[in-house]
């Protein structure tokens, strides 16, 4: 992964299998550790405000529907949570020299980026 062998990066994602190699390389993690029901309702929440419609934040012609890929990342946003987030903790306890900034909730997460 050349892309972490870089002065200045930054990866938005949960893919566990990668997390041991960008921690070694990085200097700090910021970890939104919200609740299964706060993250399965903005998902929700994204879903019905913008059904029938490519969201901005996605790339192309993605329209929102309801199919049965869509249905199976609501099952991973409500079991991710349970099954690997003690993976997660563990993972970025062994990290050393690595600043940990773990976010509960939107008023943590604003809060800390005001005071950047």
């Amino acid at each position: 992964m050349s892309e972490l062998v870089q002065p200045r990066w930054i990866i938005d994602g949960n893919i566990s299998r990668t997390i041991p190699l960008r921690l070694q390389y990085c200097d700090a993690v910021i970890f939104m550790d919200f609740s299964r029901i706060r993250c399965l309702s903005g998902v929700v929440g994204r879903f019905v405000k913008n059904y029938g419609k490519s969201r901005t934040d996605m790339g192309g012609n993605c329209p929102e529907k309801l199919n049965a890929e869509k249905i199976r990342f609501i099952k991973s946003v409500w079991t991710h949570h349970k099954e690997t987030r003690r993976r997660f903790y563990d993972m970025m306890s062994e990290a050393d020299d690595v600043k940990i900034v773990i976010l509960k909730n939107r008023r943590e997460t604003d809060q800390f980026l005001s005071e950047l």
